[in-house]
């Protein structure tokens, strides 16, 4: 038989046909005669090839033959109808019908046309077709069933084989309805031997197939018997296709269906029904139950035929299908749903016996043992819900630890059902049956660890339900450590340790290192429930925090994985053992990372370690598709590794985990899951192992609570870690990767953020992007649009993103909003080069939106209406701005709120940048600005006023609150540091340093208060010395309205001072520095109280103090000078700021996008350098970013910056020093090149003004390399002009005016590039023009006074006059009239030097009037700037003031008054040569021919200014009255030039000429005691003709009479105006001495002289000597000053030098000027000599009377040579005996023309005299040197004679020669002073002289010596007489001592100095040592006088030969 079967399936069928017929020949018995006879006709069958066989069954046979030998390749459909038309041969009554109960083309649509209703017509069509079966047998009746039964099986068998299910499934009916007719009549057979049966294999597919082997002995074959074999294998056939058609359905065995969804379209009003209460749906799940019963009902009777005929292997492959095809009930726990089921099989098995495969033994007990008892364990265990719900209302943002959480687990205590009980006695029986079965005592019945650790798990569970404990054997019965007992004692314990502490008993477990222990030392069998084993002890260590325990065994699992589970391929194969290793290894790497992050102890290295441990844990989760533990270990890493997104370098560390987590997230999802949906899991019941803990155990940080956040993030932080490199390219593929892998929420929009603005930055187009964000609110679409703007790549995007941001704000709400992105959108248009209208539209659209908010009302205003819709009055704006300017149409008085008043100012302030100064509303914009600073004032201090009425009412009184002021501050600090405790000690300190300043604050002198606290300053004067009184600045912090000035309303502070910043400079351009004292004053208020930085507030005290010196305001300028006090470095600034870039710098936070979009490198040169201008943009301060209070520490340094640059304005260079090398190191480590080239600019700037100028260009050198704006550049480049002009080089005004027109190219270049700063450019263009024309005019200058050639300086000064009208003309388009001004002014001068040096009369009255309409013009606009400015607040508020323009216009005053001095003196020069020519012929003549000059021309206007030009002068001078406030060298200067103008008037006027003051003669006759003026020219004439007896005529009398009255009248009015200017320089010399201006002293003491003359020679002598000591000391000072050019040098240079620059700019009432002159006074000597004292007049009274003082001096221009001569006269006897007072002064003065050629000429000679005796002199000493080396000493000796007789004879001739030049000089110099020294008489020094007694003067000469000498010998020595000479500077180069005047023998000695002052300071010193020298006893005998006399003129004689 078994050969024929092979021969058979070999297709041989003859061979198998007669191996057939000699096995039926064999059999003997007959026992297999009919089996083998229906072989053998199967086989015949096969043989008829051309013969169709006529019965049915042999047509059924042979169709299913042909099937079988079908092959794959054949369609299903070939393979069905040989099928189908086989069973229709078997069946041709019902086969068909049967078959067509699943053909769905004859299933109706059902009543309703729903799905529902069709399929229940589909499962009454199957039912009714199925019932027709029913009949088959009755009709076919019982002829050959046996063989029906076969072919039956065979069509079944083949159907199912070939996937022909429907075919399979009917021929499976027709089949069994057999076994129900007739096989259960077989009576059951004897006991047989129970055989093993074939292997069992499962499929996942098709729940299980069978291999089957008949191993029953020949002799118990029957064919009935093999008919029920037959019949059970086609029952489960029968039930794997019914599994199959519920399949089919979508229903797995045992499940119930599903409704499905309703997806159609119903009318309205349509009420859906509940599929429940369906008839349609209760039909079609009672057909799929059905089915489901069918297939079970299978394959029990399979289990009971088995059963039957007892073989174990048919019960035992029932077995398998049950629990394979339940599987998925099993592993969701719904085992009780086929509890019997379970049963029945477990008692056929145990009757039939388990066919050697204990492990189906063992699952199918597991199985039923938990069917029993799931129901019966207490479900709530925990009540978690619960917990959080009370965790979330308490604290949300809490995140408690993982002892706090089980700390929170309620767990209450729980019993089991007592209807259970049973259940689970049952269950505890079949567990401890399956236990016992394979304890190992039967060697062959041991199941794997795995399989027996189920069975244990159910067991233990049984065991705790049951309250029955597991004692130390731990369930097994020996303590033999072999085999599986030591496994299963730690699996035990392990069960029993997830048991405990769920509210059931508790086990009494071992401890866990015991455990850990037993499991280390057991042999594991499978190394998958070993790892299983160490991850629930890994599990269990951490839950009782066992760090050490959770390390080993986590590594020991990690070990397992790289050691075991990777050895062997094959097992990869193993899905769901390869499932459960990876999961099991992700949950013990999560918890191992887990632990570390519990016991970090704050080691940075330990978080990365567990940022290590969540990856592996992901990675392992992600190979196995479990998205649990992938999140869960993701959201672990992101919590470890948050410390490290902050920072760039740390980020960069996480860029591969990152990938990794989520690369595991995407496969976790993508995985497709074989098999692991229906695995079971080891407990299916609550407990404490990690199965159960999940994704819910553990809290996490907000923003990672949900799956979907947390992968955003984690893209978001990938994408960062490329963008920190600017790999944006592969930034934006993760971008992507984020928006194909992450759903369709809104947590994609963060996404979709990131890559608009990447697209955007790398010039895409974004807008199908930008429509992701299209649903979402206004607010969120407008900011995505803003925040594209500054990145995109084009300016035609960045407009659209701006348009877009705005137009996208529509709402009322969101109008605030809208106001910033205006103004932002209008600095960008105006930044971008857009029309400046354009820019300005938006801004007048955001001031409209300002004006108009409807802002809440407040208590204050709860009586008011809503803000006003109408135009209000002009006349309610304080200012009126001119008739085209546009009104507002809400007035002030009607803004309350101080954020819309705040708004509001920095618009205008923004309006008044970008109009520009040319702009004709620049001024308006700026006056707005100012009125709504002014308004935030007067609105505040109204509600403090009203919250500080209301404190005594509500509390107690605030003054004791505010004498103690500190100790909130300390407690603030506490506060703060309790809050940041990193910050704990640096807050500490700063608290104690602010404690102390505001005490001493407190004790400092405030201002007096005049008013209420609430009070208004009244004035700019209460303005600069206005302090904010502590009350409004508590009451600013304590109320919360709109109307006070507090956090709430100022927003952003430091945005708010950066723009009060901007609006003082503005208000500074426009010459209003008095309006920005409001503005700053609001600024210290918000950097005090709102910012609350003590450092930034001191700032702009220095800045109100700054404005305080400008003005002029002394007083208040004390005081913010105080309230700033000396520390200008703060440590605790300093510490902060080293905190914070340290913290930087390990962070390296990344700057934002914006930011660094506008950062660039510097550039090396200098265009490139101003082409960054714009990236240079000015830094705004930044707040703390932890407290939100105070400065941020990296903000310090710019804050240092500002403040040293008011210092250095101040003067106060020291602290200014410290500062800015203090912000240089930190802005150089901070990285911010543009702060670093402004700190190198002001070093640079104070190194000018400390003189080191070479050190001043390399630092400008250095700050332009880096660059900066174009403010930068056109200071840099002044400093640098400045610093090459001051050095002492030659061509240094070629190279400065080279560098001014290279930077005024590259302005040039830029203005063409940015035409919106062309008022700001073209300002500094030509301010940069008009420095280099004027270096130029000044070159010119000094040029000519070298070689005068007036010709030659017209035409050099010419081309630059024309520069200066283009420069004047550029200054008035840019709308800098007072620039303008000045320009004007500069070319009046230079046509006034011009006049000056031309000798053509006509020429000259051209440049003077020119010069004189010029500065006219130049006065005027100034005047009109003025006017605009001092009219725009009332008189009263601006009093005691004087502003820079006030005094800017006062110096122009001067200027064209000194123009007009200059033009009255040449009108009084020609009217006196006029006078001395007149009655000449030539005087007659040209009157004669002269014609009558034109009224236009020269000549006319020349008469025509020569009459009012004085006069003009007088009002110019008038109008200075006014203007001279708090400016004494204004007022000084001012009266000078008024006395010298009066003095002018009078020689004008005056009838006789000025000379005759200087004449001797006439002062003579004119005693000066007497008022009686001298006899004119007139009355001579009218004495004569009185007395004449010659006759005149009536009328010629008359007229001579009108003559002599008017002569007298003038002689009058010039004596008057003489006296007044007498008068007025004695007060101009009284000021000039009070301040120490020595120009304007020496000035005016010359000009009265002039006025004095003779009349009084001793006053005119003194003043001589005063204007003689003025020049020297300016002399000696400029000299000093050369000296000390390195200021660093020694004290009195910095001194000396910091003196000099307060008196040029003007701070001569400074305290800091008044300091610095005290510390030289007190230092050193040679300042002591520079000043010139008030007691100057009573010097010669001090001086020995022995001492003749000649004075000569040069008057300023050389034209005049003034001398004067002072002695005292001596007193007689008897006079010295009646009147012991001091001898009486005696003065000579005189004044003589001179030329002032002449005195230069007199010096060359001097100076070539001096040359020339000096290279004689060198020459000599070389020749002697080389005779001396080239003879040696033998020769020498023989030659020296003759050499040094040629040597005298050269030095002899030499010396004639220089006595001959030195007696020219000599020569030239007695003619030059010829005037002057024959008036002086020296004659009187011999007859006074006391040595020589009256009785002995007729005596001879020598006796006369010889009488003197023992006279002296016998008294006390008489000095003689001792002439001093006091020269200017000119006559000091000359030999004055030989001259033939003092060659007398009277005079004693001939000395010289500087002046009277400098000779009283020489003497003034030698004093206590003459003193000391008199002293009889230590005095020596003197020498006689004689000899004395000789030794001086030896010394004279010997000085004028070797003069140098």
């Amino acid at each position: 038989m078994e050969i024929a079967h092979i021969e058979e399936d070999e297709d041989r069928i003859e061979a198998a046909m007669e191996h057939f017929q000699k096995a039926i020949y064999l059999d003997n018995n007959g026992q297999y005669q009919e089996h083998l006879k229906m072989a053998f006709h199967r086989l015949h069958l096969c043989t008829m090839l051309y013969k169709s066989p006529e019965r049915l069954e042999d047509q059924a046979i042979m169709m299913i033959e042909q099937a079988k030998k079908g092959k794959q390749k054949d369609s299903v459909r070939k393979k069905r109808s040989l099928l189908v038309n086989a069973g229709l041969a078997l069946a041709p009554d019902a086969f068909q019908i049967v078959l067509d109960s699943e053909n769905e083309a004859k299933v109706s649509s059902g009543k309703s046309r729903s799905q529902i209703s069709y399929l229940c017509a589909k499962a009454q069509h199957h039912t009714k077709s199925v019932e027709k079966t029913d009949g088959h047998l009755k009709r076919l009746g019982h002829g050959n069933d046996k063989e029906r039964i076969r072919l039956w099986a065979d069509l079944a068998k083949v159907a199912r084989k070939q996937g022909v299910w429907d075919v399979c499934r009917a021929a499976c009916r027709f089949c069994l309805l057999y076994d129900d007719a007739q096989m259960r009549k077989v009576p059951k057979s004897k006991k047989l031997q129970k055989k093993k049966a074939s292997t069992i294999v499962m499929d996942d597919n098709r729940g299980g197939s069978l291999q089957m082997e008949s191993s029953l002995p020949i002799k118990s074959f029957s064919l009935e018997r093999d008919l029920l074999r037959t019949l059970a294998e086609i029952r489960f056939i029968n039930a794997e296709a019914t599994i199959h058609l519920l399949r089919l359905e979508g229903i797995q065995l045992n499940d119930h269906a599903v409704p499905p969804e309703d997806t159609s379209q119903h009318p309205t009003g349509y009420i859906s029904k509940l599929p429940e209460h369906d008839p349609d749906w209760i039909t079609y799940s009672i057909w799929v139950d059905h089915l489901s019963q069918y297939a079970m009902e299978n394959f029990l009777r399979a289990a009971e035929m088995g059963e039957e005929l007892n073989e174990a292997w048919i019960v035992h492959n029932t077995v398998v299908y049950v629990l394979n095809h339940n599987k998925h009930l099993i592993a969701s726990g719904r085992q009780r749903e086929i509890v019997e089921s379970l049963q029945s099989l477990l008692s056929a098995i145990k009757n039939t016996g388990h066919s050697g495969n204990t492990v189906v033994l063992v699952m199918l007990c597991n199985a039923l043992a938990r069917g029993l008892i799931l129901c019966w364990i207490p479900k709530s265990v925990l009540k978690t819900d619960e917990k959080k719900k009370i965790d979330a209302a308490t604290d949300k943002s809490k995140r408690p630890s993982i002892r706090g959480v089980e700390k929170t687990n309620i767990v209450q205590p729980l019993s089991v059902d007592p209807n259970g009980l049973p259940d689970i006695k049952a269950a505890l029986e079949v567990c401890e049956f399956a236990l016992n079965l394979t304890n190992g005592n039967i060697p062959n019945e041991l199941v794997p660890i795995a399989v027996r650790q189920q069975i244990i798990a159910t067991w233990v569970k049984a065991k705790q339900l049951l309250q029955q404990q597991i004692w130390h054997k731990l369930g097994t019965d020996d303590e033999n450590g072999e085999g599986q007992n030591p496994i299963t004692k730690v699996l035990v314990a392990l069960e029993m340790y997830s048991c405990n502490g769920l509210g059931l008993m508790d086990f009494t477990v071992p401890s866990l290192s015991q455990l850990v222990k037993m499991t280390l030392e057991c042999n594991w069998s499978d190394p998958l429930v070993e790892l299983q084993t160490l991850t629930r002890l890994t599990h269990f260590a951490y839950a009782s925090h066992d760090h050490e325990i959770v390390m080993t065994c986590s590594q020991r699992t990690l070990q397992l994985d790289d050691a075991v589970l990777y050895d062997t391929d094959a097992k990869k194969h193993e899905i769901d053992d390869y499932t459960a290793r990876q999961e099991m290894l992700s949950t013990a790497a999560c918890i191992q990372g887990r632990s570390i992050m519990e016991n970090l102890a704050g080691k940075k290295h330990l978080r990365l370690a567990a940022s290590k441990a969540f990856v592996q844990s992901a990675r392992y989760a992600g190979e196995t598709g479990n998205c649990t533990l992938v999140i869960l270990a993701a959201r672990h890493f992101w919590n470890a590794c948050l410390p490290f997104i902050g920072s760039p370098q740390d980020r960069e560390q996480l860029k591969e985990p990152t990938e990794t987590i989520l690369k595991s997230i995407t496969k976790a999802e993508s995985k497709i899951k074989q098999g692991t949906e229906n695995m079971l899991q080891l407990h299916q019941w609550p407990t404490k192992d990690f199965q159960s803990s999940g994704s819910s155990e553990g809290h996490f940080l907000p923003g990672t609570e949900e799956d979907l956040t947390l992968r955003t993030s984690l893209y978001g932080l990938l994408f960062h870690m490329y963008a920190d490199k600017s790999d944006w390219e592969t930034g934006l593929k993760v971008l992507d990767e984020a928006i194909q892998v992450l759903p369709r929420t809104k947590h994609r929009l963060l996404i979709f953020k990131h890559m608009v603005i990447v697209k955007a930055r790398l010039g895409r187009n974004f807008m199908m992007d930008i429509q992701k964000f299209k649903d979402e609110s206004e607010d969120y679409l407008s900011h995505m649009w803003h925040r594209l703007a500054p990145i995109s790549k084009d300016i035609v995007g960045q407009l659209t993103c701006y348009q877009n941001a705005i137009e996208a704000l529509q709402k009322q709400e969101s109008e605030w909003q809208k106001v910033d992105y205006l103004m932002e959108f209008a600095e960008w248009l105006y930044c971008n080069q857009f029309p400046l209208n354009d820019a300005i539209k938006h801004l007048d659209w955001a001031v409209d939106i300002l004006l108009h908010l409807k802002l809440a009302k407040g208590p204050l205003e709860e009586e008011e209406k809503n803000i006003k819709q109408e135009i209000p009055s002009p006349a309610k704006l304080k200012v009126d701005f001119g008739v085209n300017v546009t009104i507002p149409q809400i007035a002030n008085e009607d803004l309350k709120n101080i954020r819309q008043l705040e708004t509001l100012f920095r618009a205008h302030t923004l309006m008044a940048v970008i109009s520009g100064h040319s702009s004709p509303y620049h001024q308006q914009h700026c006056l707005m600005a100012y009125a709504y600073i002014i308004r935030i004032w007067q609105v505040s201090l109204s509600a403090a006023g009203s919250v500080i009425k209301a404190l005594p009412k509500s509390s107690p009184s605030t003054a004791s609150q505010n004498a103690q002021s500190a100790t909130p501050k300390k407690d603030k600090g506490k506060k703060d540091a309790k809050q940041n405790p990193q910050s704990t000690t640096l807050k500490k300190d700063q608290a104690q340093k602010d404690a102390k300043q505001v005490q001493s604050s407190v004790m400092k002198e405030k201002p007096k208060r005049k008013g209420p606290v609430e009070a208004l300053p009244a004035s700019v004067e209460e303005w600069a010395s206005y302090d904010c009184p502590d009350e409004v600045r508590d009451a600013f912090k304590q109320e919360t309205s709109c109307y006070v000035i507090n956090r709430d309303n100022i927003l952003v502070p430091t945005y708010t001072l950066y723009f009060m910043d901007l609006l003082a400079k503005e208000l500074q351009k426009i010459s209003c520095n008095h309006f920005t004292l409001p503005v700053f004053q609001l600024a210290e208020v918000i950097a005090h109280d709102v910012v609350e930085s003590k450092s930034l507030s001191d700032l702009y005290h220095l800045r109100i103090n700054l404005v305080c010196s400008d003005i002029k305001l002394s007083q208040a300028f004390s005081y913010h000078e105080k309230a700033v006090g000396e520390a200008y470095v703060n440590e605790v600034e300093q510490a902060k700021y080293r905190q914070e870039i340290a913290l930087k710098n390990g962070k390296n936070v990344q700057p934002k996008e914006e930011e660094r979009n506008g950062l660039s490198k510097c550039s090396k040169s200098h265009n490139n350098g101003y082409k960054n201008s714009l990236t240079a943009k000015e830094k705004i301060l930044e707040l703390d970013a932890v407290t939100g209070k105070g400065l941020s520490g990296l903000s310090f340094p710019y804050l240092w910056i500002d403040k040293a640059e008011v210092l250095i304005q101040l003067g106060l260079y020291q602290p200014a020093r410290l500062l800015l090398s203090e912000a240089h190191s930190a802005t150089q480590e901070m990285n911010d090149i543009h702060a670093v080239s402004r700190c190198l600019y002001l070093l640079a700037v104070l190194a000018n003004l400390e003189k080191n100028h070479g050190q001043a260009k390399a630092l400008l050198e250095k700050a332009q390399l880096i660059g900066g704006n174009e403010q930068f550049w056109y200071n840099s480049t002044l400093s640098l002009i400045q610093a090459v002009l001051e050095e002492d080089k030659e061509g240094k005004e070629r190279v400065a005016c080279k560098i001014l027109q290279k930077t005024v190219k590259v302005f040039r270049s830029t203005l063409e590039e940015r035409p919106n700063r062309k008022s700001e450019l073209g300002f500094i263009i030509a301010s940069l023009e008009a420095r280099r024309t004027l270096i130029q005019i000044k070159h010119a200058q000094n040029f000519m006074k070298v070689k005068a050639e007036s010709s030659q300086l017209s035409s050099m000064l010419q081309e630059l006059y024309d520069e200066l009208i283009k420069i004047e003309e550029d200054f008035l388009r840019y709308g800098y009239k007072d620039h303008s001004a000045e320009i004007l002014l500069e070319r009046a001068n230079i046509h006034r030097t011009i006049a000056t040096h031309t000798e053509d009369e006509e020429e000259k009255h051209s440049r003077y009037l020119d010069a004189y309409k010029l500065a006219q013009r130049a006065v005027s606009e100034e005047e009109e700037v003025f006017n605009n400015i001092w009219s725009l607040l009332p008189v009263h508020e601006i009093k005691n003031i004087s502003i820079p323009l006030m005094r800017r216009l006062a110096n122009m005053k001067l200027s064209f008054v000194e123009i007009n001095l200059d033009i009255l003196h040449l009108v009084n020069v020609e009217k006196k040569l006029k006078e001395l020519r007149e009655g000449s012929l030539n005087q007659v003549v040209e009157e004669f021919v002269r014609l009558t000059p034109d009224s236009a021309s020269v000549e006319q206007g020349w008469i025509n200014i020569g009459r009012t030009v004085g006069h003009t002068a007088l009002a110019q001078l008038a109008s200075l009255q006014s203007l001279h406030t708090g400016c004494p060298d204004i007022k000084a200067k001012y009266l000078y030039l008024t006395g010298k103008t009066l003095r002018l008037l009078a020689v004008n006027v005056d009838p006789l000429n000025s000379d005759i003051y200087w004449n001797e003669n006439v002062m003579e006759e004119t005693p000066l005691n007497t008022m009686k003026p001298p006899t004119t020219k007139a009355e001579c004439n009218e004495h004569e003709m009185t007395s004449s007896s010659s006759p005149i005529s009536k009328k010629q009398h008359q007229d001579q009479r009108k003559k002599a009255n008017e002569l007298k009248r003038k002689r009058i009015l010039a004596q008057r105006y003489l006296s007044q200017s007498s008068e007025v320089l004695l007060q101009c010399m009284n000021v000039a001495f009070s301040n120490n201006i020595i120009d304007i002293l020496a000035a005016a003491s010359l000009e009265i002289i002039e006025c004095i003359g003779q009349f009084d020679p001793v006053s005119s002598s003194q003043f001589l000597a005063l204007h003689q000591s003025c020049s020297s000391s300016m002399m000696m000072k400029d000299i000093l000053l050369a000296a000390t050019s390195n200021t660093s040098s020694s004290q009195l240079a910095a001194l000396l030098h910091l003196q000099h620059h307060l008196k040029q700019n003007g701070d001569i009432t400074s305290s800091l000027l008044k300091n610095v002159e005290q510390r030289l006074t007190a230092t050193s000597k040679a300042w002591g000599n520079l000043c010139v004292l008030a007691q100057h007049f009573n010097i010669v009274n001090e001086l020995p009377p022995n001492f003749h003082i000649l004075i000569l001096q040069h008057s300023n221009d050389r034209s005049m040579l003034y001398s004067a001569m002072i002695d005292k006269q001596k007193l007689s006897s008897g006079q010295q005996k009646g009147k012991p007072g001091q001898p009486m002064v005696r003065a000579k003065v005189y004044r003589f023309p001179v030329n002032p050629d002449t005195i230069l000429i007199l010096l060359e000679k001097v100076h070539l005299y001096k040359q020339e005796r000096m290279n004689n002199l060198l020459r000599q000493e070389l020749q002697k040197k080389f005779h001396v080396e080239k003879i040696d000493f033998r020769k020498w000796q023989e030659t020296t004679p003759k050499i040094d007789m040629n040597l005298t004879e050269n030095i002899n001739e030499n010396e004639k020669n220089f006595t001959s030049d030195f007696s020219d000089i000599l020569k030239a110099m007695e003619e030059y002073l010829k005037p002057v020294l024959p008036v002086f008489d020296f004659t009187d020094f011999r007859s006074q002289s006391p040595s020589v007694s009256t009785a002995e003067s007729g005596k001879t000469k020598a006796k006369d010596k010889e009488m003197k000498h023992t006279g002296l010998q016998g008294g006390l020595m008489d000095l003689g007489d001792c002439v001093i000479l006091l020269a200017d500077k000119l006559l000091m180069e000359l030999p004055l001592e030989a001259l033939s005047t003092f060659q007398e023998e009277a005079i004693s000695s001939v000395s010289r100095d500087f002046s009277l002052q400098i000779l009283y300071n020489r003497i003034h010193v030698e004093e206590p040592e003459n003193e000391v020298k008199k002293d009889p006893k230590s005095s020596k005998e003197p020498k006689p006088k004689v000899d004395q006399k000789k030794n001086i003129k030896m010394v004279s004689k010997r000085n004028s030969y070797c003069f140098t």
